[in-house]
């Protein structure tokens, strides 16, 4: 069998013979491949765009990291130093320091309020008299 090329100008010619070509389907028939073409170069061309847009930022993003990481590692390294310069200093006004002799104090226990107990006394009912609790 041989081989059929259905975009081949050729064969639109054939299957349009007799026919009117001003319609519209011919001239499309007959320009296909063109646009075919057209229309992959432009997608070829907006993918390498967009690639290469992904690439930057992709770039610009990892430097920005290693940017951020060196600060942080200065940052970091500063405040080792001057965390040493300050246990330097430390050691110096302890060591200039005399300790002094701190006495303790003499904790003087608290009194406490008491109440004297009395002891029930156990008596015949007509030798007790009847208290009325205070009216508040």
């Amino acid at each position: 069998m041989a081989k059929i090329d259905l975009c081949d100008p050729k064969w639109v010619d054939m299957v349009f013979a007799d026919k009117n070509k001003e319609y519209g389907a011919y001239k499309l028939r007959k320009t296909v491949s063109q646009r075919n073409i057209k229309a992959l170069a432009i997608l070829l061309c907006a993918a390498f765009l967009g690639g290469g847009y992904l690439a930057y930022q992709i770039k610009k993003h990892n430097d920005d990291l290693a940017a951020q990481a060196e600060y942080a590692a200065k940052m970091e390294l500063a405040a080792l130093e001057q965390a040493k310069k300050e246990q330097a200093e430390r050691k110096k006004q302890q060591k200039k320091e005399e300790p002094k002799k701190i006495e303790p104090e003499k904790v003087v226990p608290e009194t406490r309020a008491t109440v004297k107990f009395t002891a029930p006394v156990i008596k015949d009912d007509k030798d007790v008299k009847e208290e009325m609790p205070p009216m508040v």
